[in-house]
């Protein structure tokens, strides 16, 4: 869901605000690519629906700023819309991070 956001950091700090986990899917439209970017990219295209491309490490570092620690990282695919449609399985990451109590 952060890629059809504007402000997807904004998103997390949002929620990390008010829970002790955070656990984040997300669709990764460039599997292999800018895996270690501690960024987002920014989709080049008119389209009001999708943004940005957010990979793993940004996710842990705005979570880190907020407290949190513990994180598991794992790839999968899924069937989306798109997948279902032309039968393809969609590359997904899952972040999940737990609130370290200093």
């Amino acid at each position: 869901m952060l890629q059809h956001l504007k402000d997807p950091v904004g998103a997390l700090v949002q929620a990390a605000r008010i829970a002790d986990a955070v656990v984040v899917t997300e669709t990764d439209w460039m599997p292999g690519r800018y895996d270690d970017l501690q960024g987002m990219i920014l989709f080049e295209s008119d389209s009001p629906y999708a943004w940005y491309q957010v990979k793993p490490p940004l996710i842990k570092a705005v979570l880190s700023r907020m407290g949190f620690g513990e994180f598991t990282v794992e790839f999968h695919k899924q069937a989306g819309s798109i997948g279902e449609r032309y039968g393809v399985q969609v590359p997904h990451f899952t972040v999940a991070g737990r609130y370290v109590i200093p």
